[in-house]
């Protein structure tokens, strides 16, 4: 038997009960595989050559023995999942130095996770979900450079989600999930570009989803459900090009659905529901070729069940209830096989009988499409005929304004003036040559100011010369034709003047 360096035995071996104690005699052992069975009883901890133990699924119970690890010197994978061991995970572990994968899932262990454990440098995988786990994340996992999957599911676990933990480059899985973590999703996430599956549901998060997460391009599943998460969900989206699961219900998610959204090509499962989403649902849900599953139930979405959903032929389960839908519920491709769960608590759905709503008035579907259309051709023309019409509003009463302006000045000097000479001879110093303004074929012009303040321009004809009564009564003709609000008083008090003179 001391020859033997392998012994697989095949799972669920319902004969077996314990494990022999020979087996430990068994000095070049190196593999032993026992997993799947009902073996119950003590587990051989002594043999020093084993390379792979696997006992998962099997009815072991009680404590670890405090020297585990010090005999396993070459071990490299260790599962223990799915059994019934209990009290803390021992610290002497860490000696089993060459662990690569460590599986302590589905048990009972309780207290803090070891410190010891950061020391096993070449952990690939380390495994801790579905236990009585509580305390905090240790700051020095950031050790584990060589961590590829992390579970820490369905602990009592609190305090924030570390940083350190995005020191861990290589790292392509975190899971959790199910603890009691508080504060926000880490910004430093998004540096993990090697990270493929995210799973920080049913904690107490807070605050925004952290928009470095969004640029995750290669990341396949993310799972922040059951937070109280915040914000909306950004345009960005459609760069997780990989993605195949996206759940973010039950938050406080508000806004419309991005139309972005549409290009998720990959997705197969997208979670909004219970949320505070509204707005209508994009016509890009119809390009997501792959989507399997789509819930987005329990928010405030609005308008008409996109009849384009149809096409969505891998599409097994879908729901839409408790939203302020309206409109016929779509008879074709994923809604042929529908419930009336999935429709139930909207505005007002109408459409076959066995969905229970109540039956779409006829022509009802035809005539929705007509005036969709006609909406769609119409809308544009409205809304620039609006602004032509308001254009020319605005232009008339400004026209009307400085009409109105012009002719209140109007009426105010149609009351003839009559100034003396004597008034005119004061007002321009005698006509003093420092009042000279100008001079023309048949006469000069001269400032004046008169008693009541007013400024005037006086011009004196010469009437000796030939065609100055000619030239006075053309301009007589062309102030009575001018209309300025600017220039109309100085033009008549002219007049005025000339024919006081």
């Amino acid at each position: 038997m001391t020859s033997i360096t392998l012994l697989i035995i095949l799972n669920k071996a319902k004969y077996i009960r314990f494990i022999p104690k020979d087996i430990g005699n068994l000095d070049k052992l190196e593999i032993l595989d026992l997993g799947n069975n009902h073996l119950s009883g003590d587990i051989p901890f002594n043999i020093s050559t084993l390379t792979l133990l696997d006992l998962e699924s099997n009815y072991f119970s009680g404590l670890l023995p405090p020297n585990l690890g010090s005999g396993f010197t070459n071990l490299t994978k260790l599962y223990l999942s799915k059994n019934r061991l209990t009290g803390k995970i021992p610290n002497i572990i860490s000696n089993a130095s060459k662990l690569v994968i460590l599986e302590l899932g589905m048990n009972k262990f309780s207290g803090f996770i070891p410190d010891a454990l950061t020391n096993l440098t070449k952990l690939i995988k380390l495994d801790l979900y579905g236990n009585d786990l509580n305390g905090f994340i240790l700051p020095t996992i950031s050790k584990l450079q060589s961590l590829q999957y992390l579970s820490l599911s369905h602990n009592r676990l609190q305090g924030s989600i570390i940083d350190e933990l995005c020191q861990i480059r290589n790292l392509s899985e975190l899971h959790l999930a199910y603890n009691m973590f508080l504060e926000s999703v880490p910004g430093c996430l998004g540096n993990l570009t090697s990270l493929r599956k995210l799973d920080l549901s049913s904690n107490k998060l807070i605050s925004h989803i952290p928009s470095s997460l969004w640029r995750l391009k290669d990341i396949m599943e993310i799972d922040l459900s059951s937070n109280a998460l915040s914000g909306r969900i950004p345009l960005e989206i459609s760069s997780l090009r990989a993605l195949i699961l996206l759940n973010l219900s039950s938050n406080q998610i508000s806004g419309n659905i991005p139309p972005t959204i549409g290009g998720l090509q990959t997705l197969l499962n997208l979670s909004l529901a219970h949320n505070k989403l509204q707005g209508p649902i994009p016509e890009s849900l119809g390009n997501m070729i792959s989507l399997e599953f789509l819930d987005l139930s329990q928010n405030f979405l609005s308008g008409v069940i996109p009849k384009f959903l149809e096409s969505l032929v891998q599409l097994k389960y879908i729901n839409l209830s408790y939203n302020l839908l309206h409109g016929e519920i779509p008879d074709g491709g994923p809604f042929k096989s529908s419930t009336a769960e999935s429709f139930m608590m909207n505005e007002d759905l109408c459409g076959k009988p066995q969905l229970q709503v109540h039956p779409c008035k006829k022509g009802y579907k035809q005539w929705s499409t007509k005036k969709t259309i006609l909406i769609k051709c119409l809308l544009p023309f409205m809304l620039v005929l609006i602004l032509v019409v308001s254009c020319l509003i605005f232009l008339k009463r400004k026209r009307d304004f400085v009409s109105d302006s012009t002719n209140n000045d109007l009426l105010i000097l149609e009351r003839p003036i009559r100034i003396s000479y004597y008034e005119l001879l004061r007002g321009t110093n005698g006509f003093n040559e420092s009042n000279f303004l100008g001079k023309g074929s048949f006469g000069s012009v001269y400032k004046g100011v008169l008693s009541s303040g007013q400024l005037v321009a006086v011009k004196i004809f010469h009437l000796d010369l030939e065609g100055a009564f000619r030239s006075f009564d053309a301009e007589c003709v062309a102030i009575c034709n001018l209309r300025h609000r600017i220039l109309l008083r100085s033009s008549v008090v002219i007049q005025m003047l000339i024919l006081n003179l």
